[in-house]
């Protein structure tokens, strides 16, 4: 990235700071504070200044305004002194719960768009069918924001999660990524001196339960169903000891909407002959695979995290790190709505060809082309280090 660029992004970055939309952590005085600035050397070269304090909002956001970072990050943890330069000398008081959901899980292929709604529907997920009804979250203590970048943070902030150590942590991110769930349970029973084994799922009281017997009573017969018997059978052939003959009578089952809701109503699952719980297990596994969570389970278990501050901007996109409320997730568009710049012409030269849909227009533009492009295009460009600017 050439030195102009650089400046340009930093100028950017300067106007926003002037007059910025930021969303102040509880206890901010009681936070440790990190920065990554533009240098000569940025972004070649990342380097973080952290161990700070602010004793108010008007000193951060006066040294944001005069600083103009390229990335501000707080920590998840309260200390009694925040500023001191080693961990042990900061008196850990606790710590909020932090989620963070990113892009890595997607799939190849997909635009910078779909990604991002890929990730905001984990993140969705992750609220509604996990911490709320599940955790028992309450969701005023919850924050969702807009990382700036690839995905979503979703912070925690209530007095019992604040002493929750990393082991207890690691345990929450276990059970919405499903890891350890068995909810199938092998019962024997004697019948006239003979002893008959049976399967049945676990009653739990957790969403699990419904989770994945909605999949395996409603959702997998409808995808059987929805198929040729030819496609259906190929299909339920390729879990593993299932043969044609099994996978003929699995397909007969999902087709069979009375036996189905027996199993349903007794949760017996020894309706079909040769079908043993190791062929269950690997359904019931597709299940949790379709319902887990993808959260980064370092950042939650850690318990000193840094974490982007909202309001901020972001140095890899110039993104806002966007807070949104919860009820109107599906309305949100980070193209559009997380975008703070303005629509002034920029002269730029791509490094590659570009196109990229941002504030409901598509952006294109030739490699090593001298193009105009509106300010909101050239600051995400220029921060993804796809573009020169030439001047504004």
């Amino acid at each position: 990235m050439r030195i102009r660029t650089k400046k340009y992004l930093k100028e950017k970055f300067r106007e926003y700071y002037q007059n910025p939309e930021i969303k102040h952590p509880p206890r901010q005085t009681k936070r440790e504070w990190g920065f990554i600035h533009y240098t000569d050397r940025y972004p070649e070269e990342i380097n973080m200044k952290r161990h700070m304090a602010f004793q108010s909002k008007k000193t951060l956001e006066e040294y944001l305004g005069s600083m103009a970072p390229a990335h501000t990050y707080y920590s998840s943890a309260y200390y009694e002194n925040p500023n001191a330069t080693t961990m042990d000398g900061k008196n850990w008081l606790g710590a909020d719960l932090i989620f963070d959901l990113d892009a890595d899980y997607i799939t190849q292929g997909k635009s910078y768009r779909e990604t991002l709604h890929e990730v905001k529907k984990e993140a969705d997920k992750l609220i509604n069918e996990f911490l709320i009804p599940d955790l028992g979250i309450d969701k005023k203590e919850l924050q969702l924001v807009f990382s700036g970048g690839r995905g979503y943070h979703i912070h925690i902030q209530n007095e019992l999660v604040k002493e929750l150590g990393s082991t207890e942590r690691r345990e929450v991110i276990d059970y919405i990524s499903g890891k350890g769930i068995q909810p199938i349970k092998q019962h024997s029973q004697k019948k006239e001196e003979e002893i008959h084994e049976y399967m049945k799922f676990r009653k739990t009281k957790n969403s699990w339960d419904s989770k994945i017997k909605d999949y395996i009573y409603r959702e997998l017969p409808r995808e059987i169903q929805s198929t040729t018997k030819e496609e259906a059978i190929k299909k339920l052939s390729k879990l593993d000891k299932v043969g044609e003959k099994k996978a003929m009578r699995l397909y007969k089952f999902f087709n069979d909407p009375e036996r189905i809701e027996r199993a349903k109503k007794t949760d017996n699952l020894n309706m079909i002959r040769g079908v043993k719980k190791d062929i269950w297990q690997q359904l019931t596994e597709k299940a949790i695979e379709k319902n887990r969570v993808n959260a980064d389970e370092p950042v939650t278990s850690d318990i000193k995290r840094l974490i982007r501050l909202p309001g901020s901007l972001h140095g890899g996109t110039g993104l806002q790190v966007k807070p949104i409320n919860i009820d109107k997730i599906d309305q949100f568009s980070p193209l559009d709505d997380a975008v703070v710049f303005k629509d002034s012409p920029v002269k730029i030269k791509p490094k590659q060809d570009i196109q990229i849909e941002i504030k409901n227009r598509v952006v294109t533009a030739e490699k090593n082309t001298l193009t105009e492009i509106p300010e909101y295009a050239a600051v995400l460009l220029a921060a993804k280090n796809k573009i020169e600017v030439e001047g504004w």
